[in-house]
């Protein structure tokens, strides 16, 4: 039979069990209260693990796997979201010049216009009637941070007949109300995917106007 793991080990695994069982009932019980729970009881606990295990006799990598394997947790969150912020695309929305009203772009339909990228940014050309369908996937961030870089970076033009374009300024909807600009009403996923982004090119007070019209 094979040797049993060292008290002190055993002493850290079970701190550290209860250091999780004491979280989790914390924060199902208290509720808001449940971080208290947590800072107070939780983590000493978890603290104490590596006191016990460390000293434990045992090969050094086994006892610091032991002692400081919840570090691996944040590491890789970290280390996803830092991948996921390096594959980010910037999206640069051409509106025909002239055009106010709400905007929404199609992703992945395979009956839609061909990607078109642009020194690494992707193109979206609103048609007319401020709609376009296009064969271009976009991925669902995992990361809230990144989800929300993925808004925040989209830009606006106006495209003249001509080719030039003109800055349109990123707003939101607590902006002035005759703040004319573009903001971004929502954006629908699925599957781990982007499906739609939709948003207003105007004035804050021109799309409630439109709402209430509805």
């Amino acid at each position: 039979m094979g040797a049993m793991p060292s008290r002190g080990i055993l002493i850290g695994i079970g701190l550290q069990l209860a250091a999780i069982i004491t979280g989790y009932l914390s924060l199902r019980l208290l509720y808001a209260m449940g971080w208290f729970g947590c800072l107070v009881i939780s983590v000493p606990l978890f603290l104490a693990s590596p006191f016990f295990i460390l000293r434990a006799p045992g090969p050094l990598w086994l006892r610091l796997l032991f002692s400081f394997w919840i570090l691996g947790i944040p590491l890789s969150i970290a280390a996803q979201t830092a991948w996921e912020r390096l594959s980010l695309r910037t999206e640069i929305v051409l509106v025909p010049a002239g055009y106010a009203g709400k905007g929404i772009v199609y992703f992945s339909d395979p009956a839609g216009k061909p990607q078109e990228v642009e020194d690494g940014k992707l193109v979206l050309r609103l048609g007319g009637n401020g709609e376009l369908r296009t064969q271009a996937h976009q991925r669902k961030f995992e990361s809230d941070w990144v989800f929300s870089w993925y808004g925040e970076r989209r830009e606006f033009y106006y495209l003249e007949p001509n080719g030039r374009r003109t800055r349109i300024d990123t707003i939101t909807v607590n902006d002035p109300p005759e703040r004319t600009g573009a903001f971004s009403l929502g954006t629908a996923y699925d599957a781990g995917r982007i499906v739609s982004i939709d948003f207003y090119i105007g004035t804050p007070a021109q799309w409630l106007k439109s709402m209430e019209t509805r």
